[in-house]
């Protein structure tokens, strides 16, 4: 099937939105000085939140595979922040040595 220009500008709005939130996401756990470890736990937690969360209207297979659709997109997107942080904090140079006045 081939998609239409509706889907395309909707597909290409949705990645350029995930972009930019895993950039941000990045920033703000850094600016918080927070590790990796903590993107992990908050995938976990968010990922059995929305597993269990129901879809009003939806009848019960769908809303199913709609809590694991929205667990599975922001597991991706906060793996990719993890990732990120990870990786900022491995190319961070090591703190300046301060001395000090009985050295």
């Amino acid at each position: 099937m081939e998609a239409n220009a509706f889907q395309v500008a909707v597909i290409a709005e949705l990645t350029a939105l995930k972009y930019v939130l895993e950039h941000v996401g990045k920033i703000a756990f850094i600016a918080a000085d927070l590790r990796p470890e903590h993107a992990k736990a908050m995938r976990e937690t968010a990922c059995e939140k929305l597993l269990a969360e129901v879809s009003p209207g939806l009848g019960a297979v769908w809303s199913s595979h709609m809590g694991a659709e929205i667990a599975n997109n922001v597991s991706s997107i906060l793996t990719n922040i993890e990732t990120a942080v990870a990786e900022a904090y491995r190319q961070a140079p090591p703190l300046a040595r301060i001395s000090t006045a009985s050295e």
